[in-house]
């Protein structure tokens, strides 16, 4: 240690002693600053003479200089407590909110080669970051302002990202002191446009100006009318910031026309996509804040007036189709806590009806119109694409829609069946676990795979139904093939085509009332058609979960040898008929609360929220 201090007294007075100073000593500085052996209040560069350095001493009295010694104390290396530039600067910023541009570049000198913390030191290239984020940690307005100043030209978007997000984090009184700059700032950045811009810092900017008073040109001019094909948490979270700021001005219209905005919804298929995590905190939080304004309406202008608000929020989440998530269902169990004539109660639905209330959910019906529009989708997206002869034959596929149509004149398909995904579905098949392996070896257990189609198929002619089955050229080979026949139409396929689109034709072209019967999620088609059109995988996937059927197994019997049962009973999963979103069914409301898992791959809600009118809670109170 004494070696260590006299070296750098010597250093340091030769130094005072030349009118020049190289920067390669400051790694002795380095070193010193690596082993603890640091100056307490001033890195070693302030000590090896640069801009802000010692040099200015040889202004000072004996007596100044005196006392600055006496403050220097060099630590021990054993035990001693590293000296970080964000100490550092915490206690440059603690005294002083406020520098002047020269004084920011002294104190660019003063943290060079000082310890990061992680195992660097700052240097040349990051030494602007390093004071950034310890403005952003400061959390002042005033420090950013000067230090953005301090740059009079080349202001990076580096900087502009952190000052924006300096003004997201400050309270409202810096806000309003520093008002004008945070709009002249956030201007300046929406001026070099979106596509110029990273992302993020776009959004910060608008973001940034919701707290201001030029929120509503702001919103007026990039809130409205403009959609997005990718999902922007951003967007989102600033869509939300503008929508409470309309509801604390009571500026309710532009409150909900925000709300049914794209840059707020995302346009999710919520039956399919889980949304992020960051965007239904943002949900919640609108949510949550209408619920409170409902409870100062109710004190203010009592329990209908009240009810006419929040039965606003409940008919926008059947508009957008959205579920609520734990909080702001927490937030509803405790308003209605609260409320004299009617109340919330978790429940489930059972087959379309609420095992609260009993009272039965509305059926989400698929027009005609709709109908046509997801046919002509599916025949432009999946089936033709870019290349019809990758999918399909196409007169094959000419013949099939002739098919279709001489069969509906005479009576709508009522089932149609996936042949070869039913036959590979079970424990049963033992030899085959793929359809391809179905393919590869199409001599193999014919009579175990035949047995599970012709048990589904007869299922539905019991029924009275006229059924269609989509197979492959093997199916001949069955030992079922001629029952099957019998008792249903059958479409054999050829090796090129692909037969789920030819399924989902011929379900569609049925009409409404015709279902589906397959195991497989058909997410690629969902794809496909969302490439054309967001809304038409949308409508396509409402459709697909009304309308297909599942086999979760068989139940075989009639035989001691397993692998030669000679009846098998199929369990089937029916579709979910029932309305999925927010729904009003007399004078209940039942909202759909988020799940956490999927069923057979969708998103259906197991549980719901049933608000309706209770006993008079006053006259419960009279009567005890």
């Amino acid at each position: 240690i004494h070696f260590y201090k006299r070296y750098l007294q010597m250093m340091y007075s030769q130094l005072r002693v030349s009118r020049w100073w190289y920067r390669p000593v400051l790694g002795v500085g380095t070193v010193l600053a690596k082993r603890g052996c640091l100056l307490q209040y001033k890195s070693y560069a302030s000590y090896a003479g640069g801009k802000g350095g010692r040099r200015e001493d040889k202004f000072r009295t004996r007596e100044e200089q005196r006392k600055e010694k006496r403050k220097e104390n060099i630590k021990p290396v054993k035990g001693a407590e590293e000296v970080t530039v964000s100490m550092h600067l915490k206690r440059k910023f603690e005294t002083n909110n406020e520098f002047s541009p020269k004084q920011w570049e002294h104190l660019k000198s003063d943290i060079y080669g000082l310890p990061l913390g992680n195992g660097t030191l700052v240097n040349r290239v990051n030494r602007d970051s390093v004071i950034l984020k310890e403005i952003l940690h400061s959390e002042e307005i005033s420090l950013g302002k000067s230090f953005y100043d301090s740059f009079q030209k080349n202001r990076s978007v580096l900087l502009d990202d952190y000052m924006l997000k300096l003004f997201t984090n400050a309270d409202d009184e810096q806000i309003e002191a520093f008002e004008d700059f945070v709009i002249d700032l956030a201007s300046a950045v929406l001026k070099k446009g979106k596509a110029s811009l990273p992302p993020h810092v776009y959004w910060q900017a608008i973001e940034a100006l919701a707290r201001t008073r030029v929120w509503r040109e702001t919103a007026d001019k990039h809130l409205q009318g403009e959609e997005y094909s990718e999902v922007s948490e951003s967007g989102v979270e600033a869509a939300s910031k503008y929508i409470l700021r309309a509801l604390k001005e009571k500026d309710f219209y532009l409150m909900w026309k925000l709300m049914h905005g794209k840059h707020f919804n995302q346009n999710f298929n919520i039956l399919r996509e889980m949304i992020p995590g960051e965007i239904v905190s943002c949900h919640e939080k609108v949510n949550c804040d209408w619920i409170k304004h409902c409870e100062v309406v109710r004190n203010e202008e009592g329990e209908e007036v009240a009810e006419l608000e929040m039965e606003k929020l409940f008919s926008y989440l059947r508009t957008v189709g959205r579920y609520i998530g734990s909080e702001t269902q927490a937030a509803l169990l405790e308003y209605y806590k609260q409320s004299r004539t009617r109340h919330a109660r978790h429940g489930g639905v059972n087959r379309g009806t609420c095992l609260a209330c009993r009272t039965e959910l509305g059926r989400r019906e698929i027009t005609q119109e709709e109908l046509v529009m997801l046919q002509e989708a599916l025949m432009e997206f999946v089936i033709k694409k870019k290349d019809i002869y990758q999918s399909t034959d196409p007169r094959e596929l000419d013949k099939f829609v002739r098919l279709l149509a001489r069969e509906k004149k005479l009576a709508p398909f009522d089932i149609v069946i996936d042949g070869l995904n039913i036959s590979l579905n079970g424990r049963h098949n033992l030899l085959l676990s793929s359809r391809e392996g179905f393919e590869r070896n199409p001599h193999k257990s014919y009579s175990n795979n035949s047995l599970n189609l012709y048990a589904t198929v007869k299922h539905f002619f019991d029924q009275d139904c006229k059924v269609l089955v989509i197979h492959r050229a093997e199916i001949r080979k069955s030992p079922d093939f001629d029952s099957i026949s019998k008792m249903a139409k059958v479409v054999i396929l050829g090796k090129v085509t692909q037969d789920d689109p030819y399924m989902i034709l011929a379900a569609l072209h049925s009409g409404s009332g015709c279902r589906m019967v397959t195991n497989d999620h058909l997410r690629q088609h969902c794809v496909s058609l969302a490439k054309g059109s967001p809304g038409l995988a949308k409508l396509f996937t409402e459709w697909q979960v009304a309308h297909q059927v599942r086999i979760t197994h068989f139940s075989y019997s009639g035989a001691g040898n397993k692998n030669k049962a000679s009846r098998a009973e199929p369990q089937f999963v029916w579709p979910v008929t029932h309305s999925l979103v927010a729904e009003q069914a007399q004078s209940f409301w039942h909202i759909p609360i988020m799940p956490k898992d999927t069923h057979h791959g969708f998103i259906i809600p197991s549980a719901w929220l049933c608000v309706g009118p209770g006993e008079d809670k006053t006259q419960i109170m009279k009567k005890k």
